[in-house]
């Protein structure tokens, strides 16, 4: 997967960088941001060149989509909600699916605010994994994610710490005994009883 804040794709340098590192990455996936140029004005031959054969561009009413997703037939993507804020897309491989947002946000408080009750609501109708791509932009929303994202590392750390114990501990604890039995060995010479007892250390 490929994102790009352009800044314009409707010069040759930059559709020229951009066929370059498709060719030298692969990605399934391109994200475009800030085009600045109406997608019908880029030459049809060009999109085969970088893999293209399917797009979406986000919708914002008389001024040009600042949002591109693209991708070819190799990929399982589904397009599953399109604003002038954002693109959502449902994409399906290796027997699982995940969730993909690229997210353009307003600079307006009230446009973000919408943005931020869409992904909500998409992330309630679509259960699973999703990664949130695009610019990143503070508000109450975005305030309220990185709280939750806290949450979740720490319960993550408790879980890790009630499923796995204490693993630095468990590691030292289990150094010092090989090291122990590795002394009794030296000083008393091998036996079965410390070889099985170091194999189990």
């Amino acid at each position: 997967m490929l994102y790009w804040n352009i800044r314009g794709i409707g010069n040759s340098e930059s559709r020229t960088a951009l066929k370059n590192l498709y060719l030298t990455h692969k990605p399934m996936l391109i994200f475009i941001t800030e085009p600045k140029i109406n997608f019908a004005h880029i030459p049809t031959w060009y999109w085969p060149t970088i893999g293209i054969t399917k797009y979406c561009l986000n919708n914002r009413g008389s001024l040009l989509p600042n949002l591109w997703a693209l991708w070819g037939n190799d990929l399982l993507a589904m397009v599953i909600f399109v604003s002038d804020q954002c693109i959502a897309m449902e994409i399906s491989c290796f027997q699982s699916t995940v969730y993909i947002a690229i997210v353009y946000a307003s600079t307006y408080y009230i446009g973000r605010q919408q943005l931020w009750a869409d992904l909500t609501h998409l992330q309630g109708c679509f259960q699973g994994p999703w990664l949130f791509i695009g610019k990143n932009v503070r508000g109450q929303g975005m305030t309220r994610f990185q709280s939750k994202l806290r949450n979740v590392k720490n319960a993550l750390k408790i879980w890790n710490r009630t499923v796995f114990g204490d693993v630095d501990r468990q590691v030292r604890l289990a150094i010092d005994e090989v090291n122990r039995i590795q002394q009794l060995i030296d000083s008393e010479g091998f036996s079965d009883q410390l070889y099985t007892q170091d194999l189990e250390a």
